[in-house]
């Protein structure tokens, strides 16, 4: 018999040793989704012409491929999906069949059991990479696409149970990173949000320590990026992402593989009264009438009034203008954390390499910089659960007057951790002592100190500065001692990586601002109403030159309210466009039209 004229005989599931399954199990679907499926394995598809030949079979038996269920509910698409070895011409047939407005909604069906058929090609032995790769990118086209992710927004949309998105990262290295990123690029947004039986999300289970390979940073960013806000929710257990990953280096370090390093040593605190909270100490037990203590008033029990006290909340974050406004105390109450057993039997028992370390610190660094930069203090709180200062928001005492030494040693208890939320610093001027280098009455340096100290107190990053300048200094007779100096502000910040920038200095030099502007989002500025600075401001060799570091989002001016004229500052970027108004300019950044 001539080779092209062999019957080639199906290959059906469940099958006997000898490949063949027992008839009598088979429904007539089911039989008939096998068939063509063999007829598919029988065509070649190496030219564009042999590929065409698949997408008249699909046309062929267009019924049954489209508007048939087996007894189970399995459609043409669930039978494909756990098609064993699959080839390319599995890959063909289905982009063809997704190609269809019929065969597109079959992905977002499920069977019996309540699986999709991605959630099948997913988690079946090995995973069908050809179906996977038609179903999440090429061959089909960018609209097949976008058709799916809209069929699993309907056919996963189902709380309490895992979706093909929690099931893509469990097998991640099943399907290879490349065919997770194309999943999480397609999965419709609530995806990102449903929580299994256990109450975890798709990023809970990405940031496992077992699971800390080479690729899973940039996964867990792909995953933060599609919904920031994942961040806050907890498990059935009360564990954040972030509480989740470091129980799971607990466990590992349980396993005597991981030496605790900063951040993971000890034990997680059980209850409310063990919960550690920014400053150091814990809080009173419930029912044992001690209450919590009063900022101090007085110094080392000398009598002088304190220096000032740390604000636990930010008093920045209500008014778009950049204004100060008052803020309530911490209301919120603080969640206690998960049990640690409990969390050890949810993850892998896998040890920890030293690469996976490496991989580990920087899936806690980013899940900890990207918690600061989208909650609130309360939220911080109770996600991070760290009893290092996570931000430092000085307010001096009524009357205060003191040297930096003074303020030195009050502080020198507190413990930062090396990114800080924000630092919001007051117009304090600090008395001169016989240690200062400079004379009274020189441009003055105040706040300056305090950054520098933080510096030396381990803080690499803060994303958000804030600092009161502007008010003239006791005795000063000249025009610098109104301000910090732009050499001086300068130089407190060339050490600490700032994200926002909000130093109420009227026209800060444009070279001051492009010397520590490197990790610059936002940047707020004061204008004084001098047109020679908005030309400064916007010459190419002034603000633009932000633009070579591609972060710059935001520009914030605040103005004059005597000045109405628009204004137009030119980066490299785009165009910033202020609208001028009564409150201040704010500057919107628009992409420049190619």
């Amino acid at each position: 018999m001539d080779q092209a004229d062999e019957e080639v005989e199906p290959i059906f599931l469940d099958a006997e040793p000898d490949g063949r399954e027992d008839p009598e199990v088979v429904d007539n679907v089911e039989r008939r989704h096998l068939d063509i499926l063999a007829k598919a394995r029988s065509l070649p598809c190496k030219t564009k012409t042999e590929v065409e030949a698949i997408k008249d079979l699909v046309t062929q038996y267009k019924t049954d491929i489209m508007n048939t269920e087996t007894d189970e509910k399995k459609t043409f698409l669930h039978t494909m999906a756990v098609a064993p070895n699959p080839t390319d011409q599995i890959k063909y047939l289905t982009a063809h069949v997704l190609a269809n407005s019929n065969g597109v909604k079959l992905m977002g069906k499920r069977d019996n059991e309540g699986k999709t058929p991605l959630y099948l090609a997913i988690t079946c032995t090995n995973s069908n990479r050809p179906f996977l790769l038609a179903a999440t990118g090429k061959p089909s086209s960018d609209k097949t696409i976008e058709h799916v992710s809209k069929a699993l927004a309907v056919g996963e949309n189902l709380g309490g149970e895992s979706t093909s998105l929690h099931a893509a990262v469990i097998s991640q290295r099943k399907i290879t990173p490349a065919i997770l990123g194309q999943i999480i690029k397609m999965a419709p947004e609530m995806m990102f949000r449903i929580q299994d039986a256990r109450g975890y999300t798709p990023l809970h289970l990405a940031v496992a320590a077992s699971r800390c390979v080479d690729s899973q940073l940039e996964v867990v960013r792909a995953l933060i990026a599609r919904d920031p806000s994942v961040l806050e929710m907890v498990s059935r257990n009360g564990s954040s992402v972030y509480q989740y990953h470091m129980l799971s280096r607990k466990s590992a370090i349980a396993d005597g593989s991981e030496k605790p390093s900063a951040g993971t040593s000890g034990n997680p605190p059980r209850n409310m009264n063990d919960i550690p909270v920014p400053g150091g100490g814990q809080k009173p037990a419930a029912g044992s009438g001690i209450k919590p203590p009063k900022p101090p008033t007085t110094v080392n029990g000398t009598g002088e009034p304190v220096p000032g006290y740390l604000q636990r909340k930010p008093t920045f974050r209500t008014k778009a203008d950049g204004e100060t406004a008052g803020s309530p105390v911490l209301s919120t109450p603080v969640d206690p954390p998960p049990d640690t057993a409990t969390a050890r039997k949810s993850t892998s028992q896998q040890t920890l390499t030293q690469d996976s370390i490496k991989v580990a610190d920087g899936i806690m660094n980013e899940l900890k910089l990207q918690s600061l930069r989208i909650m609130g203090c309360d939220a911080v709180l109770r996600c991070l659960h760290t009893d290092k200062e996570l931000w430092f928001d000085y307010e001096p005492g009524p009357r205060c007057q003191m040297t930096f030494r003074d303020f030195e040693t009050h502080w020198e208890g507190l413990e930062f951790d090396p990114t800080l939320q924000y630092v919001a610093l007051p117009n304090i001027h600090f008395k001169p002592s016989q240690d200062d280098d400079q004379p009274h009455g020189r441009t003055r340096d105040d706040a300056a100190r305090i950054l520098e100290w933080l510096g030396r107190r381990g803080v690499g990053r803060v994303l958000r500065v804030i600092v009161q300048d502007g008010t003239r200094m006791e005795g000063s007779s000249e025009p610098g001692g109104y301000y910090h100096s732009n050499e001086t502000i300068a130089s407190a910040l060339k050490g600490l990586d700032v994200e926002i920038l909000d130093w109420r200095r009227p026209d800060i030099c444009p070279a001051t601002i492009t010397q520590i502007g490197r990790c610059l989002r936002e940047l707020r500025l004061q204008w004084s109403g001098n047109n020679a600075m908005l030309r400064a401001w916007s010459e190419l060799q002034g603000l633009p030159m932000l633009a070579r570091h591609r972060k710059l989002e935001l520009i914030s001016i605040a103005v004059p309210e005597v000045c109405f004229q628009p204004l137009l500052l030119w980066s490299g970027r785009g165009v910033l466009t202020c609208s001028a108004g009564r409150a201040g300019y704010r500057a919107s950044h628009q992409e420049k039209s190619r």
